[in-house]
């Protein structure tokens, strides 16, 4: 079964936009922890899938990351590598995503300075398609093998390969020693 699942991987892309804060304008408990949405546009939209977010305030976490008093938001949101290469279809994921964190934040759009919308449309990894990302991913507890736990790029968890990294290190920590150290799932 792994090797006919390693032979149907294939690449996919993202947009991984930035944002230049003037000030915080999410909850802290949103700003200390990836925070994952399920659906900023949704498969109807002409997507294979629905394309989902992970985001954090990386200043938060690391205040180098920004000028004193300002802060970055970075998101990640995959797609196909055929959606990626659509100026319409990454037209409708840009245009989503501040009106999204509006949505859940009013007033994020009075707090960007700048906003950068990178476009990969090739990304390769040992989880390479968007049915393999995020909380598709294996867990990071072994099945069937008692005390075995996986952390890394390639087990649960949101974002690209050093988030997820944390991300499923963090999970693994909760899962042996059974408290919640705050990850979203």
């Amino acid at each position: 079964d792994f090797a006919r699942d390693v032979a149907s991987l294939y690449g996919y892309g993202s947009v991984s936009p930035y944002f230049g804060l003037k000030e915080l304008p999410v909850p802290e408990e949103h700003a200390e922890r990836l925070m994952l949405t399920p659906c900023v546009v949704p498969r109807e939209e002409g997507f294979d899938w629905d394309v989902y977010m992970a985001w954090a305030i990386q200043s938060y976490i690391d205040p180098s990351c920004a000028p004193a008093g300002k802060h970055l938001l970075t998101a990640y949101l995959p797609m196909t590598e055929e959606e990626s290469r659509s100026r319409e279809l990454v037209e409708k994921v840009t245009g989503a995503v501040p009106e999204f964190l509006e949505s859940i934040y009013p007033g994020f759009k009075d707090c960007i300075e700048w906003a950068l919308y990178p476009v990969c449309w090739k990304l390769e990894g040992v989880a390479k398609s968007v049915t393999q990302a995020g909380s598709l991913k294996p867990e990071v507890k072994a099945p069937g093998v008692e005390g075995l736990y996986f952390a890394g790029d390639t087990a649960r968890g949101y974002g690209v390969a050093m988030d997820c990294a944390c991300a499923s290190g963090i999970i693994c920590a909760s899962e042996i020693t059974g408290i919640d150290h705050g990850i979203e799932q």
